[in-house]
């Protein structure tokens, strides 16, 4: 007992939970920057993305969410058991008793070693660390973005952030404690984290900047238009701005474009693991 003490005092310090402290900071970090963006900040975010580019969930919330489901089986658990919480899940078994496939276990085994699972039988483990961890009240039992989150990809979340109401609670009801995980959910990849007002602007910027400068261009030339230059260096010039200013606004669109096309194909991906994952977890319940 004294040796498992120890180990949580170790692990305490590592990176398995976040406290409750730490996430009000990061929040209120957050929402402090958001408060304060100005019009560059808009743009090069409608230009490059949010950051961080990988939407999550971290491996400080994949770890949390895999011990609180260690510590709601309390008989121990199987190989089997955590199939659901692996980063690249097998095809969805028939039933429990299905041959698992190579990868999935070294997955499964990579979970054992990280919390130190010890065999309580031929095919099932314990894990006295993590159940000493939260005996000494140092248990994260939070709900995170590993399990959270539409299973449906949408327009509207893919463009812009949707802030019209409040996230889902998972069945979880005030002063009770959130329902033990049944399998990992990865978060999908966003175009922008903007307002539909910002990303709205964004649009309505740039399109009055391409009809400003077709206009622009349409009326500029040697002889016989509205803004005639006669000049032939004088009128060299004004076209080589215009046909920067005319790049840069096609780049405007064109960027957000390529990163739609990126974002919509890395999300069927995940799309399909979570659909995996969820398929296996009925499996194993059922």
């Amino acid at each position: 007992n004294a040796n498992a003490n120890a180990n949580v005092n170790a692990i305490n310090q590592g990176s398995w939970g976040v406290t409750q402290v730490k996430r009000d900071r990061i929040h209120e970090t957050a929402g402090s920057a958001d408060d304060h963006r100005g019009i560059l900040s808009i743009a090069v975010e409608f230009l490059f993305g949010p950051t961080p580019i990988w939407p999550g969930p971290s491996d400080v919330e994949k770890w949390n969410l895999i011990e609180r489901f260690i510590l709601s089986r309390e008989n121990g658990i199987t190989l089997s058991d955590l199939v659901p919480f692996i980063d690249n899940p097998p095809p969805i078994m028939e039933d429990q008793g299905s041959t698992l496939p190579s990868h999935t276990v070294s997955g499964c085994l990579h979970i054992l070693a990280h919390f130190n699972g010890v065999p309580i039988s031929s095919s099932r483990f314990a894990f006295p660390e993590i159940v000493a961890e939260r005996e000494n009240g140092n248990f994260d039992n939070h709900q995170n973005s590993a399990e959270s989150g539409n299973s449906e990809m949408r327009w509207e979340s893919i463009l812009f952030e949707n802030q019209s109401g409040f996230s889902s609670s998972n069945g979880r009801t005030l002063g009770t404690a959130p329902k033990p995980p049944e399998y990992l959910h990865e978060k999908y990849h966003v175009l922008t984290k903007l307002s539909r007002k910002e990303f709205g602007q964004c649009i309505c910027l740039n399109l009055f900047n391409i009809i400003g400068i077709l206009l622009l261009q349409n009326a500029i030339s040697k002889e016989g238009s509205m803004l005639e230059i006669k000049n032939t260096t004088a009128f060299a010039f004004v076209s080589g701005i215009f046909s920067l200013l005319s790049f840069y606004a096609k780049f405007f669109f064109c960027l957000p474009l390529a990163r739609l096309i990126f974002v919509i194909t890395v999300n069927f991906g995940i799309k399909q693991r979570n659909e995996k994952r969820h398929g296996i977890a009925k499996v194993m319940a059922g």
